[in-house]
């Protein structure tokens, strides 16, 4: 591994030990997310970066939960109902 590696690496774990409960709550809070009005109001708590963010990929991130909706229904489907 290369020096510029390990200095990167120790950087990240020097801040991940300071702020790790805050991060970890941040992903929690990320992962809790099921729907588009959880999104936006994820992107609404976090202010004008959160809100750039969602009208740049929103669009994007709907189109990827709907398609796999359909992928999904259509595997239940194919189960024959079995589910």
């Amino acid at each position: 591994m290369g020096l510029r590696t390990q200095l990167l690496g120790s950087l990240i774990r020097k801040q991940f030990e300071e702020h790790s409960d805050e991060l970890r709550a941040e992903v929690d809070r990320v992962k809790s997310i099921r729907s588009v009005a959880d999104a936006k109001t994820y992107a609404a708590e976090k202010g004008g970066e959160a809100k750039e963010m969602w009208r740049e990929h929103g669009p994007a991130v709907k189109s990827a939960v709907r398609r796999e909706w359909e992928r999904l229904r259509k595997r239940w489907q194919d189960d024959d109902g079995s589910r």
